[in-house]
């Protein structure tokens, strides 16, 4: 993005860095204006464009808003869908999944692309209020809203103060009220940060190596964390918020390379590709899942908490019922592994990104794809989640951006 607008404007600016206030303000008319002229001679695509650039320099400015609305009027009147009134409700997830499975990849539009170096490493979308954290490259976490499309805060731990950079984020995981934000790094820490007043608990938990995954138990009250130490820590959240790292340590037969509650259960990924389900309480096993022929990179849990979908380095994904011991639903392999998916409401629907410019919505009772969105040639897609009701699709991209689609 940074590219783009220091092409259009003349700046010269590294990509890497971010635009000063002045420098946004004029990328912003420049575009704007560039936009009306084009407009005025019905190069309606490049109008586009050139809002769009202004857009995403300030995504809130109502006269680029107004401004695109008009020039997609333009393109065809029919096609733009009224703004949700407290007349016109919200569609429910199950009515999304219906027009999926009818539409395809018409349901959904390019709602716009926005956003800001550094690149992203991976992302989490918080369960209380429609922000969105990605953690980049410099070890910082940056936090989005996504019905404003503006930057919200940048969540810094006391190295990067001081440096401009820290080890590299690995891992994100939100509270189940959305108020605390968990990030484990490459060199084993453990940051925890209060996502309100955006500043960071004076609490030092860690591992002896990387720490590949974080949890949060449905009731808030402590942190799972996971590391190629072997080690599985539970952390005490009451303590942690004064200062104190207190935790219970449980050994593990290999490194683990992810966790996930569901419900009662946790259940942890090792690199002897076995899954190991726990009781939440005692933390003793009650069964062992196998089938991945590579280590477990990804784990989600559907909304009612039976059914764990697993993407490996095999290429694989694989959906485990977690209340029998059926073989697992499998699908693949893909062209990369999957980096990120999320299961919409009724747990039978499946969203998945795997480092390419395609997001796929999967049916898991038919085990094809009902809809496929993409992005430019260029785009690696890092994450993706569902927010608004689950009408719409938040995806974050390598370089730093984010992209939405929407109900077209």
């Amino acid at each position: 993005m940074a590219a783009d607008l220091r092409s259009a404007s003349g700046l010269r600016v590294p990509v890497d860095s971010l635009l000063s206030e002045e420098s946004r303000r004029r990328v912003y008319e420049e575009n704007v204006q560039e936009a009306k002229r084009r407009l005025e001679t019905n190069d309606l695509e490049r109008a586009l464009e050139a809002a769009r650039r202004a857009q995403a320099v300030e995504p809130s400015g109502r006269e680029v808003v107004k401004l695109i609305e008009g020039i997609e009027a333009r393109f065809d009147p029919t096609e733009i869908t009224p703004r949700p009134t407290e007349r016109t409700p919200r569609p429910t997830p199950s009515s999304v999944v219906t027009r999926i499975r009818a539409l395809g990849a018409a349901v959904y539009r390019d709602l716009g692309t926005f956003g800001e170096p550094p690149p992203t490493q991976t992302m989490a979308f918080s369960p209380a209020r429609e922000v969105l954290a990605l953690a980049g490259t410099d070890g910082a976490v940056r936090l989005w809203d996504l019905a404003a499309r503006r930057r919200l805060v940048v969540l810094s731990t006391e190295m990067h103060k001081r440096t401009g950079h820290d080890a590299r984020a690995v891992c994100l995981t939100f509270s189940p009220d959305g108020k605390i934000l968990a990030v484990g790094h490459i060199d084993g820490a453990i940051h925890l940060f209060d996502v309100t007043r955006g500043v960071e608990f004076k609490v030092k938990l860690r591992h002896e190596e990387m720490v590949t995954s974080l949890a949060f138990t449905p009731n808030g009250m402590t942190l799972a964390s996971g590391g190629t130490d072997t080690n599985l820590k539970l952390w005490d959240v009451t303590d942690c918020r004064n200062g104190e790292a207190r935790r219970e340590l449980y050994r593990q037969p290999s490194a683990m390379t992810s966790l996930a509650y569901a419900g009662r259960l946790i259940v942890t990924a090792h690199t002897n590709r076995t899954l190991r389900v726990l009781d939440g309480l005692s933390l003793r096993l009650t069964a062992t899942l196998r089938g991945p022929d590579a280590p477990v990179n990804l784990m989600r849990v559907d909304p009612a908490g039976r059914q764990l979908m697993t993407g490996s380095q095999d290429r694989m994904l694989r959906v485990f019922n977690l209340q029998t011991n059926a073989a697992p639903l499998s699908l693949g392999p893909f062209r990369k592994a999957l980096s990120s998916a999320c299961f919409f409401a009724d747990g039978r629907h499946l969203v998945t990104v795997n480092l390419e410019n395609v997001v796929q919505i999967w049916d898991l009772e038919s085990r094809e794809v009902v809809a496929s969105l993409y992005g430019s040639a260029e785009d690696a897609f890092v994450g993706v989640a569902l927010c608004g009701s689950s009408e719409q699709l938040v995806v974050s991209m390598a370089d730093g951006r984010i992209r939405l689609f929407g109900p077209a």
